[in-house]
């Protein structure tokens, strides 16, 4: 119970620090101020030890560090996706990425916390392979979120230089080209942890779930999901599409993932189960 409470507060302080850094970020767009970006970025850095910790003792009470329930999920994404970003800073100084960025990873630990209250944690299926599938479907995850946040600020960017209604804070963004770069690598790199995701949750599904593993949901809608990225990239690479078409696709694709995400586990159609996303339903003894 205590170390229960614990984690909570460690999650909370991950919140206050996140929305000190957000501010911050936000500001520095307006001020351009690098001490004000430095601050953020030290807020962004404690809040990183702060999920590492909570992450850490929901390991330790539990005695396994696994993935079941929809609160770890979103846990685990949220803290990725910092450590994007924090990788983002380092390499890029994108301070200014800050105020898009950490707002979604706020919603993210807030939706953490209303749902570890309602969460049981249980562990059905003990296999290696699901450990791979589940670090490799967070990275996908956290990825190809980041690369929908780049996407989406290449295509507002674009529309406000084409209208010529650019404000002084959008031209301290990188260029257009930089930010295409980006979340192609992004989509790259998502598209491999996808891959190797799909593979090692088909082998559990098919070895667990029986000869109709293929027709369920959530196997459906991500093979979905991977077409289309393998499609994206096929553009971008064998044919080189680039700019505004390319990010738009990929904004939308993101945007899917993200509703099959929450539509699939709140409609309760899938063995991959509602309440606890990898204990694998119907498990063969």
């Amino acid at each position: 119970m205590m170390l229960g409470m614990m984690q909570i507060y460690l999650q909370i302080m991950a919140l206050i620090s996140l929305s000190a850094a957000s501010g911050l970020f936000l500001s520095h767009l307006f001020i351009h101020n690098t001490k004000i970006a430095h601050t953020g970025t030290y807020c962004t850095l404690f809040a990183i030890v702060m999920q590492t910790l909570a992450i850490g003792l929901d390991s330790f009470q539990d005695g396994f560090l696994i993935i079941t329930t929809n609160s770890d999920t979103i846990g685990y994404i949220a803290w990725s996706f910092l450590l994007l970003f924090a990788f983002l800073i380092w390499k890029y100084r994108l301070y200014m990425m800050g105020a898009f960025v950490l707002p979604i990873v706020m919603v993210c630990l807030g939706g953490q916390l209303a749902f570890s209250s309602h969460s049981e944690k249980t562990l059905s299926l003990h296999s290696t392979w699901i450990i791979f599938h589940l670090v490799f479907s967070i990275i996908a995850d956290a990825t190809m979120l980041m690369a929908g946040v780049f996407s989406a600020v290449y295509l507002l960017q674009d529309k406000l230089l084409k209208e010529k209604k650019v404000a002084t804070i959008w031209k301290r963004f990188p260029p257009l080209p930089m930010i295409d770069n980006i979340f192609a690598n992004f989509l790259l790199i998502g598209f491999i942890c996808m891959t190797l995701s799909m593979t090692t949750g088909t082998y559990l599904a098919a070895h667990y779930w029986g000869d109709d593993w293929y027709i369920d949901p959530r196997q459906v809608w991500s093979f979905l999901m991977w077409l289309s990225t393998a499609t994206l990239l096929f553009l971008r690479l064998a044919l080189g599409f680039r700019g505004k078409k390319i990010a738009t696709v990929v904004a939308i694709t993101v945007v899917c993932i993200l509703l099959g995400f929450i539509l699939i586990p709140a409609l309760r159609i899938s063995k991959h189960d509602s309440n606890h996303m990898h204990t694998y339903i119907g498990a063969k003894r």
